[in-house]
């Protein structure tokens, strides 16, 4: 919460290192599922979801 509240927000790659970092420390396999994509507009998001799905742990369906 308090990267949110920072006067800059962290970038993408830390951001999504970051999300990945944290669900390849879940002991269980999990579905990781992203609502409304349709929606996203802006190319940072885009940058997140493919880094993301780039690193994902095999774990995660």
């Amino acid at each position: 919460m308090s990267l949110l509240q920072a006067p800059q927000l962290p970038s993408v790659e830390y951001l999504a290192t970051g999300l990945v970092n944290e669900l390849a420390d879940r002991p269980e396999p999990f579905m990781l599922v992203f609502d409304d994509l349709h929606l996203a507009e802006s190319s940072q998001v885009n940058q997140f979801l493919e880094t993301v799905l780039a690193y994902l742990p095999i774990k995660v369906s």
